[in-house]
Order: structure tokens, then sequence, then C-alpha cells
């Protein structure tokens, strides 16, 4: 699994064009937490496949993103990818965070249920994240929905 950030609300279920609005409010915070292999952790939650993670502290809490999206990857054959676009007064700690802890996996939290686990491919900073993982479009899509959704 690869994690590359950016954050938005919308969605796009046209290929190779995103859709999405500005600076929308979610209904539920996303948690971002770095999965750690420390003893004990500050918290463990399940995904929906029942999957359990040790989770560090919240390192950010998304209560809006500038936008997102899904789109086809047109040139990695990576299937379908969710782009995530912070809001300009988040972008500096992700990009701290993601400096930081290169090749460690990053969750994603709402609700108290992890709905995306990943590992960080590198610095991100411009407060873009891209999520890449095979996805077929309706994964994409359902994977957008339990962060925020289409706005």
């Amino acid at each position: 699994m690869a994690v590359v950030l950016a954050l938005t609300a919308g969605c796009s279920t046209t290929e190779g064009t995103p859709v999405g609005s500005n600076k929308a409010e979610l209904s539920k915070p996303v948690e971002v937490r770095l999965v750690v292999e420390t003893t004990p952790p500050d918290i463990k939650l399940r995904d929906n496949a029942g999957e359990e993670y040790a989770l560090g502290p919240v390192e950010l809490r998304l209560e809006r993103f500038k936008r997102a999206y899904i789109e086809y990857d047109k040139q990695g054959a990576s299937g379908w990818l969710v782009h995530l676009e912070l809001p300009d007064d988040l972008t500096g700690k992700l990009s701290e965070l993601t400096q930081a802890n290169v090749a460690k996996r990053m969750a994603l939290i709402v609700d108290n249920l992890v709905v995306f686990a990943a590992q960080i491919n590198g610095p991100i900073p411009g407060g873009k994240i891209q999520i890449q993982h095979r996805f077929t479009q309706q994964q994409a899509k359902d994977l957008l929905d339990s962060i925020g959704g289409e706005r």
C-alpha cells in the first residue's frame, strides 16, 4: 500500500477528470495516526476487515479538506487513485509528519475505525495526499465516502 497525500471533498466518476468542491467541512473528523510497533500503543483500532492496528497519538485532526476526489491512474496502471488536499493551515504539519516518518505506516481513522493504512512513500510538502492501492473505481469511491464523501 502507498500513501502520497492530498485531501479534498468531492469525487470524480469520469476517467481522468477530477471533480471536487472547495473547503468542504466534514461531518466527522478524520484522525491521522502513525501505525506503531511499540508496546503499549496509544490505542488499538480495527478496520472493516477486522485487522487490528497499534496506533500512536493523533498527529493531525482533519475537519475540512480543500478538495477530495478520485481519478483513474492513466500512467502507472495502478487503477483508481484517491486524492486529498489539505487546507493551507495544515500543510506544514503534514509536511513535517511525513518528512520525519518516511517508510512508516500512517492510518486514517473515522469514528474509531481505521478506513485506510499505508506506507508513507516520501515527504508531502504541498498538503496533497495521493492514495494508491490498485483500487477499482467503486473501491476508491467507497474510501472517499468513508472519509467525507463527495461534496
